[in-house]
């Protein structure tokens, strides 16, 4: 793994058409519950990367949408720093890859905020697998 590569900027309009995207296949017709951007396309879930790393980021996104990883953990500390709501059942985020395009969404399905340490479990709502 190249760890000279840092990762790109997240892309926030192909953000928005993903979850526009994702949406659509979903056959959403309520509002779940999101907590994220508002832009002038309406709210959007978080967007983020799993890494610093472009290659590793990449890897683990496409983990998460083909359904190898379903949890992650995060120092609660991280949330803190950052004015952050921790997050809770149910949420939405955007999962990126290392060159900042969207690859999944996921839902959490638990969350354990009982620890010096956030974990939580999630399902790739969209899209389903990649290979």
């Amino acid at each position: 793994m190249n760890f000279n590569q840092s990762v790109l900027p997240i892309d926030q309009n192909a953000v928005a058409l993903f979850f526009s995207e994702a949406w659509t296949a979903l056959g959403w017709d309520g509002m779940p519950s999101i907590m994220g951007e508002q832009t002038s396309d309406g709210l959007l879930p978080p967007a983020f990367q799993f890494s610093d790393n472009r290659e590793e980021a990449t890897h683990i996104a496409h983990d998460v949408a083909n359904g190898k990883k379903t949890s992650f953990s995060t120092p609660r500390k991280d949330f803190d720093d950052a004015g952050v709501a921790l997050p809770a059942v149910g949420d939405l985020s955007i999962i990126c890859d290392g060159e900042g395009k969207p690859v999944a969404l996921i839902e959490d399905k638990t969350v354990d905020t009982s620890d010096d340490t956030v974990v939580e479990h999630f399902d790739c709502r969209y899209p389903k697998d990649l290979s």
